[in-house]
């Protein structure tokens, strides 16, 4: 019921859906018995945790779902081979653990597309779990939570690549990328202390293929870590005692044809927002309790217009 009733107070056209069931059907009798039956739903399995999109019936809006066959997951899912920290003889491939789902929108009076992916990056979980074995500089640790890092940087490649020809060859007119991404836009202490860049800006692209660099659906205030609710989920930072942090982990992305509006679906400027009202209306009591809040994570939205 909480989680519908974020849903509901939304009252938006597209959900993307981060850990949701495990079979289409399941998704589908959420959204009979608590939506009111009034999305469609898209679905892929990747095992106890998928990726969703609902799209509201009766849109004006062609919608068609990527099977698995197609070649896009040829990029999606097949391992990206590189080389650890500490093994340069054996590259390491490692597939992109849940699936991300993919749309492709026609608006209405268009033949041209943009594709909008849900996608989830594998969480950072590594061997490195206290502030004293980061103050002991326990290799083994640190070394084990490079990797992990190291593990998002290959999924990101992967998906930057299907962004690139996805938009270069010319299939499509644009992308929205919508997902739990596992890092914020502000930096923690592997990529200040190693230099490694946040996955955030890998996904940005490079810009000698400007046509495919990817933007930030929220405008700088959001995006700014020093403003009170600059964030989209807390959680426990094992190198600061296990203290609680905040930090924006969700994202709406866009390509650069949807933000200038030479695709058929854009970006309406200044809208991206992070819903911290609608999601505090469905917490109950602290909210401390996982059962009290709706999800660990708080909702961004963004308006677009054909």
């Amino acid at each position: 019921e909480r989680i519908a009733g974020v849903f509901n107070d939304l009252k938006a056209d597209i959900i993307a859906i981060q850990e949701g069931p495990k079979h289409k059907r399941q998704m589908a009798k959420f959204s009979k018995d608590y939506l009111d039956d009034g999305y469609d739903i898209h679905h892929i399995y990747s095992g106890t945790q998928n990726n969703c999109i609902l799209v509201r019936k009766g849109l004006e809006l062609g919608v068609k779902q990527f099977t698995e066959r197609h070649k896009i997951y040829d990029y999606l899912s097949k391992g990206v081979a590189y080389y650890t920290w500490t093994n340069v003889e054996k590259e390491n491939a490692k597939k992109i653990p849940r699936k991300p789902v993919v749309l492709s929108l026609t608006p209405p009076g268009s033949d041209e597309t943009v594709e909008v992916m849900a996608f989830h990056t594998k969480s950072k979980i590594s061997d490195l779990r206290n502030k004293k074995q980061w103050e002991d500089r326990d290799l083994e640790a640190i070394v084990s939570a490079l990797e992990s890092r190291q593990r998002l940087s290959g999924e990101l490649v992967a998906v930057r690549n299907y962004l690139t020809h996805a938009i270069l060859s010319q299939r499509t007119k644009g992308c929205i990328l919508v997902g739990d991404l596992n890092e914020g836009p502000n930096r923690d202490i592997f990529e200040q202390k190693f230099l490694i860049t946040n996955i955030v800006d890998e996904l940005r692209g490079g810009f000698h293929r400007e046509e495919a660099l990817m933007h930030h659906a929220l405008t700088r205030e959001w995006l700014d870590p020093s403003r009170a609710k600059a964030y989209s989920a807390k959680f426990r930072d094992a190198t600061q005692d296990g203290k609680k942090v905040k930090t924006l982990l969700d994202h709406i992305m866009v390509s650069s044809g949807i933000k200038d509006g030479t695709a058929p679906i854009r970006l309406v400027k200044g809208s991206g927002f992070i819903e911290h009202e609608v999601y505090e209306a469905h917490v109950k009591n602290s909210g401390n309790d996982r059962h009290e809040r709706p999800s660990d994570h708080i909702p961004v939205s963004a308006k677009f217009r054909f």
